[in-house]
């Protein structure tokens, strides 16, 4: 069976943070994953969740792990069991500023 989710919404918060809303298949375990280079290479931060009874699950990213904002960043979300499976969002850390 193959499995797909959703980004629907990326919410620029305050102190330039980002909260991804992404809809998956209840129950299913998905990853979410962050890069400043969009061919996911260098630092990654990788959220693990399994989708809740509705589906609807988020990521909230305040970028600390990099030290400093990026130009930009990619974020990706798959079914661990289906890792290749990517939808891309652009967030633009300009946009946050």
């Amino acid at each position: 069976m193959k499995v797909t989710t959703q980004a629907i919404s990326v919410t620029l918060g305050t102190n330039s943070t980002v909260t991804a809303s992404f809809a998956g298949v209840p129950g299913y375990p998905y990853q979410v994953q962050r890069a400043a280079k969009v061919a996911f290479i260098g630092t990654l931060r990788v959220w693990s969740t399994n989708a809740p009874p509705r589906g609807l699950f988020q990521a909230f990213d305040n970028f600390s792990d990099l030290g400093s904002l990026p130009v930009e960043a990619y974020s990706g979300c798959g079914t661990t069991l289906e890792a290749k499976e990517r939808a891309l969002i652009v967030e633009s850390s300009s946009m946050m500023r």
